[in-house]
């Protein structure tokens, strides 16, 4: 991997700093997991040995992004999360299989969540909705409010309990993952589809439901005029969109919300809200170094979530 780099420039236009990030993250976990397993012997925690082994194995395949906090309060090092959407390789091989589709399906499925979004909050900034002092304050209400207005996007494309991704890639009851989190993720996205797909939402409506969503929840008073106007008119929506909109709504959010906890959507998500006030903003995130899998040779797989 290291030879391909020097040698020239990949695809994707990594260059050297993703796989030193990368290196330096792998050192720091081998360390912390040393540092859990080390303390575990010397204080003849052997249950909590045993136990910690599992989990690790259990991170490996992507069953769970962390340690129990009873097996974390043994290491003196502040703990680390890995595993769902973390940027281990093994993770990208773990959701292939869970969905029956090749790694690239996966990275693409990534990838076109963040180019998505770019293109969201670029209408966004072209309309005046959003600012460019705004975006580049990454500010919280944005860290929720873009995934979920691209969200919006994936519950209109998909239709029955399917949920059709940005990228093409479908997800089924049968094939899908079935962490907690993606549970939490299907089960909400199963609720907001089922509400659009009841209501026939006039241009009005839909219009302010995308504001509502872009905001984050965040207080009027303190979002540019125009994403300000946009709230204003969803809030003084009346009937009968208000009920189906409210429903969309809370539900698109609340796996937003979940997903802004998780640190590489955070991460993508910055880079995304930097990337809109470049000159040219496809190239500016094309051009940034991908957070995601990567091949075990340092390579990023080839041109990615979509949204969930």
């Amino acid at each position: 991997g290291w030879l391909r780099i020097m040698g020239g420039r990949r695809r994707n236009d990594v260059g050297l700093c993703a796989p030193v990030r990368e290196s330096l993250k792998a050192g720091y976990q081998v360390l912390w997991a040393s540092d859990l397993l080390t303390n575990a012997c010397i204080t003849m925690r052997f249950d909590l040995l045993k136990q910690s082994c599992e989990e690790f194995g259990q991170m490996a395949v992507g069953l769970r992004s962390d340690l129990s906090p009873e097996c974390r309060a043994v290491a003196c090092l502040p703990a680390v999360t890995i595993g769902l959407l973390q940027g281990w390789d093994i993770t990208a091989e773990s959701l292939a299989r869970q969905l029956c589709v090749p790694k690239l399906s996966v990275t693409d499925a990534w990838d076109s969540f963040a180019r998505e979004m770019k293109r969201v909050g670029r209408e966004a900034l072209d309309t005046g909705v959003l600012t460019e002092d705004f975006a580049l304050s990454v500010p919280p209400e944005l860290i929720i409010g873009l995934p979920a207005r691209v969200l919006l996007d994936t519950v209109e494309r998909s239709s029955g309990p399917d949920i059709v991704l940005a990228s093409g890639l479908r997800l089924t009851e049968a094939f899908r993952p079935k962490t907690d989190f993606a549970k939490m993720v299907w089960r909400e996205m199963q609720t907001a589809m089922a509400v659009r797909a009841s209501a026939d939402l006039p241009h009005d409506a839909r219009t302010a439901l995308c504001g509502a969503l872009l905001a984050g929840g965040g207080d009027p008073e303190e979002l540019p005029e125009g994403l300000a106007a946009a709230v204003r008119a969803f809030e003084s929506m009346g009937p009968p969109w208000k009920e189906p909109c409210d429903g969309i709504y809370r539900a698109l959010i609340a796996v937003s919300l979940e997903c802004s906890r998780q640190s590489i959507f955070k991460s993508k998500l910055e880079e995304v809200l930097q990337a809109l006030t470049k000159d040219d903003p496809a190239e500016a995130l094309l051009t940034s170094e991908p957070d995601s899998f990567s091949d075990d040779d340092g390579s990023s797989s080839e041109s990615e979530p979509a949204s969930p």
